[in-house]
């Protein structure tokens, strides 16, 4: 009513492991079908569908375990567990389906995953994504985000990454995915909430990022998320940044080291 642009954005119930993925997909599916059926039965002023493409949230916790144990080789063995090319094949076909499905009803369909997703273009196959059980590739989405959280990415390392993480993942999502490509950037967090602290420091570092993404051609930048924005001192500085000259950030030796040299290790290894 307000004039605010809405897109639905569909989880599961943490037994069914939350985000929509390979395994989940026909639970994901109802949920769409039954959400598409209400916004037409209302006559909603809805004209996108999100699908937040994550690894389930048991297998992330698991994860997580194992490299706070620095269990590194258990944690190779769980993502061959999960790599199974045929069953990959065939949850590609359903997400097919699903966008055909939106399409058919007037909706788009905006899908939104992890950045390693673009690692998984240096073989050739999609071993990374098969791992992750996060079928992206394939699927014809009219929107393809990926979300290049800086901060995240520098709690789970312990490096110091700059913006030139954004600006080279925005680089490859540009490549390879063309005028549907877009990024996330965070995160921006609160005290109470993911250790606030792990978040952005300043507008300043939200801002870099989305220049980052913007000197790499991008231009539909999202940021994760409200919440956090509306509890800083100044929110208004937060939702205000100046981005009217940006530039190429300096190469980062971490970045390089991660997306020159880690990720294509591991995309050959899956």
């Amino acid at each position: 009513a307000a004039g605010v642009h809405v897109r639905p954005y569909i989880t599961l119930p943490v037994e069914a492991g939350v985000y929509p993925n390979e395994a989940n997909f026909d639970r994901f599916f109802d949920a769409v079908k039954a959400m598409i059926a209400w916004a037409e039965e209302e006559a909603l002023p809805v004209e996108w569908v999100v699908v937040d493409m994550e690894t389930p949230v048991q297998v992330v916790e698991q994860i997580d375990d194992y490299l706070a144990e620095l269990r590194l080789l258990d944690i190779y063995r769980l993502f061959l567990e999960h790599r199974n090319p045929a069953c990959f094949a065939r949850s590609v076909a359903n997400y097919r389906t699903l966008v055909d499905h939106c399409h058919a009803h007037g909706f788009k369909v905006h899908v939104i995953s992890f950045p390693f997703v673009l690692d998984d273009y240096s073989d050739g196959d999609r071993g990374i994504q098969d791992a992750f059980d996060v079928p992206v590739s394939g699927v014809h989405w009219d929107e393809v985000d990926f979300m290049v959280y800086r901060t995240m990415y520098r709690g789970y390392a312990g490096m110091p990454f700059t913006s030139d993480l954004v600006y080279r993942y925005s680089q490859k999502a540009r490549e390879i995915f063309g005028d549907s490509a877009s990024v996330v950037v965070g995160l921006v967090l609160w005290p109470g909430w993911l250790e606030g602290a792990l978040g952005y420091s300043c507008p300043e570092e939200l801002e870099a990022d989305i220049e980052a993404a913007m000197a790499a051609g991008l231009r539909r930048i999202h940021v994760f998320y409200l919440t956090g924005l509306l509890e800083k001192e100044d929110p208004v500085a937060w939702m205000s940044p100046d981005v009217s000259d940006f530039e190429v950030p300096p190469r980062d030796p971490f970045t390089t080291l991660l997306v020159d040299v880690g990720m294509p290790l591991l995309d050959r290894i899956l």
